[in-house]
């Protein structure tokens, strides 16, 4: 005896991977509009030290850039995309940048591979403290 018929069984499936997928699809991200930026002179992306946590960071969106603290008064900028598959990283916590659509996991202050399936490291930026601001080129 039979629960129901293929039809129904097909259309509920497809019911529950939407919600699954919709339900997912903000898992660990960071909102990166909380994080004040502003644009120097030469356009330059600028924000506060004070904006980045101790063995956390944040991402910019808009530059496709992570900039991290790995320890206190250090600060390093990379790339936001994954080196795997292209998918930007959402989340920085306890010194790994996570990109969640394989679940590569980088370290926070160098950049390179902790957790596959990415195998190159993300790229380096660069990042200047000024006084309290720190400047993104």
């Amino acid at each position: 005896m039979s629960c129901c018929d293929r039809r129904t069984f097909l259309a509920g499936a497809a019911i529950a991977g939407v919600a699954v997928t919709a339900g997912c699809a903000n898992v660990g991200t960071v909102d990166t509009n909380s994080v004040p930026t502003s644009k120097d002179p030469s356009g330059a992306t600028t924000l506060k030290t004070s904006e980045i946590p101790v063995n956390g960071g944040v991402i910019i969106a808009t530059d496709k850039v992570v900039i991290t603290q790995p320890e206190a008064g250090v600060f390093k900028a990379f790339s936001s995309v994954c080196t795997h598959a292209g998918c930007s990283v959402t989340e920085v916590s306890n010194n790994e940048i996570h990109c969640p659509c394989h679940g590569s996991r980088f370290d926070a202050a160098t950049g390179q591979v902790l957790g596959g399936p990415a195998t190159a490291p993300l790229a380096k930026k660069t990042v200047a403290d000024n006084g309290g601001t720190l400047t993104l080129s």
